[in-house]
């Protein structure tokens, strides 16, 4: 009776796994990579990121790290029900003069793959 109990919460369990897992194939984003095109010098600029849930389970972001100093990155702290949608905003502070290429991995709830969405542009004076 115990045996066939455990068996069966190892399956659920295993299922359940495979859906988080699928997590990142459901999630429909407006863009992962953000342009910005050319920028003043000290001057932020904000990225809105936007997706919806089209898998069978919510989703939610545990963790959003940008790549530098210079970024700072928000998300929906709730959990995102199925066909719901979420954001995550980041705001680079250009303090160079040139091209840059900045990152904002995030971390999803029960997903081993991490979702990274890209900021680029170019600084000017």
């Amino acid at each position: 009776m115990f045996l066939a109990t455990g068996i069966i919460f190892a399956i659920i369990g295993s299922l359940m796994a495979q859906d988080f897992a699928l997590g990142n194939e459901n999630l429909i984003w407006n863009s992962r990579v953000y342009d910005f095109g050319s920028i003043e010098k000290s001057t932020p600029v904000t990225a809105t990121f936007v997706f919806e849930n089209k898998g069978e389970i919510p989703v939610m972001v545990v963790n959003a790290k940008a790549s530098c100093g210079c970024t700072v990155a928000d998300y929906t702290r709730e959990p995102i029900p199925v066909g719901g949608t979420g954001t995550v905003t980041a705001t680079y502070n250009a303090a160079k003069v040139g091209v840059f290429s900045k990152t904002v991995t995030l971390t999803l709830s029960g997903s081993e793959e991490p979702v990274v969405l890209t900021l680029k542009g170019n600084v000017i004076e």
